[in-house]
Formats: C-alpha cells, sequence, structure tokens
C-alpha cells in the first residue's frame, strides 16, 4: 500500500501550488472526483461561509476543494494517520493559516486505537477491520469531537465533512450541540445501519438534499439545515 507518491499542479484562488497523493488508481479516481466537484456538490449556500470542518480530511482534496468554492472560510482539517497527515500538511501550506490541520483522529471518547491500513490506499484505512483494510495496524491518537472542535476554537459550523470509513455515528453523536447551526453536512456511510442512524439523527435539523448510492453499505450524503430551506421561496428550494 501507498508505493510511492505522485504530483500534479493546480491553481486554487489564483495561486500556482502542488498536489501530491499515493500512487494509486483509487486514490487518483477519488482525489479527481473530488476536485472536480463531483464528491462534494455544490448547494447554492446563502450568504458567505465561515468555517467550514473536515473530519477524515485524507490527503487534503476536500479541503482544497473548498477552498477554491468558499474562498473566505477558514478551514479546519482532521486526520489521524501520520504519513498521509504529512501529504495534507504540504497540499495545504499554499493557504496558509486559512486551512488549520490536526493530527487527531475524532470520536466520542479520548483514547488511543488500533488503525487497521488500508488494503490498496489510505483513504481505506479504518479502526473496523473490513473487506477494504489490511491484516497491518498502528495506533492512533482520537479525541471526543466536540471537545476538540472547542479547543480549537470553533464555535459553530457552517459546512460540516465527515468520512471517517465507520466512525461516523459516533462523531455525530459527539456534534449534536454543533448540528442545529450547520448549513450543509457532507457524510459518507459504510454500513445499512449507519445510513439509518445518521438519518435518525440528523433529521430533526437537517433534510436530505442530494446522495449517490455506491453499492451495498456505501454512499455518499448532503444534508442541508432545515432552517434555511425554510426560509426560501418554494420555486427556489433544492431540488424544486
Amino acid at each position: 500500500m501507498n508505493a510511492g507518491i505522485v504530483s500534479t499542479g493546480l491553481k486554487v484562488n489564483g495561486q500556482e501550488t502542488l498536489f501530491q497523493f499515493f500512487d494509486n488508481p483509487l486514490s487518483r479516481r477519488i482525489c479527481e472526483e473530488i476536485l472536480n466537484g463531483r464528491t462534494y456538490p455544490a448547494v447554492g449556500i446563502p450568504g458567505e461561509v465561515g468555517t467550514i470542518v473536515d473530519i477524515g480530511a485524507n490527503v487534503g482534496a476536500a479541503a482544497i476543494h473548498f477552498a477554491a468554492t468558499q474562498p473566505r472560510a477558514r478551514i479546519f482539517c482532521f486526520e489521524p494517520v501520520p504519513d498521509t497527515f504529512r501529504l495534507l500538511e504540504q497540499n495545504t501550506r499554499w493557504a496558509g493559516g486559512r486551512i488549520q490541520c490536526r493530527n487527531v483522529g475524532l470520536s466520542n471518547q479520548n483514547a488511543r486505537l488500533p488503525m487497521f491500513r488500508g488494503a490498496v490506499d489510505s483513504v481505506t484505512n479504518s479502526v473496523y477491520p473490513n473487506a477494504e483494510t489490511s491484516r497491518e495496524s498502528f495506533e492512533i491518537e482520537v479525541r471526543d469531537a466536540a471537545s476538540a472542535l472547542a479547543e480549537a476554537g470553533i464555535k459553530q459550523i457552517d459546512i460540516l465533512k465527515v468520512d471517517t470509513e465507520g466512525c461516523e455515528v459516533v462523531i455525530f453523536e459527539s456534534l449534536q450541540s454543533y448540528l442545529p447551526e450547520v448549513m450543509v453536512i457532507y457524510l459518507e456511510y459504510h454500513s445499512e445501519q449507519d445510513r439509518l442512524t445518521l438519518d435518525q439523527l440528523l433529521s430533526p435539523t437537517h433534510l436530505l438534499a442530494k446522495g449517490t448510492i455506491n453499492g451495498l453499505h456505501r454512499g455518499e450524503l448532503c444534508y442541508v439545515s432545515r432552517k434555511w430551506v425554510e426560509t426560501l421561496p418554494v420555486t427556489g428550494r433544492i431540488g424544486a
């Protein structure tokens, strides 16, 4: 896994930069889909976005996409895997302090947990061994998500992205106090039960707006704030 690293040139907010990713077809495809806007589609957020939180930032493709589409937002990235984190830092260095990266995983507890390496790429690293992980594991630090965000000075989230290979439910459980003010949530689920549980957790405050089902037990979903949708005229509502 992760036998090598390749680089490609990007232009973000008028700045030329290099983007590095692991040299395998899965990493290339996922990064291309994110950077081209297919994974996290725009939903026409009104006004200015101030804070974006990227949990499970991997090598930074999503952070760069959000930086390009929301050029005035601060972006906070959380990624627990050391070799992946190094690429994340390098890929987002051009943005200075606007993109802040922390080498820690988020959960609903403070602990050290075994992380199983993805069989092909770091994008499938998981604390839950499965068909896409290898037998090799290493220890990572995880923090309670709400506590970690509070320590980072994050009082409100405008856009929240969570892709953590099976840890999504416990993260959203921890972030319940933040959810009512989040305008847009992008998440990936990794089991049908997780999808149902996440929908139940989010339904009091958010509506499902878009989604892609990639196969059994895996998909990408976009939720939008009920409060925001209720302010839109019927003809301007998402999907109308």
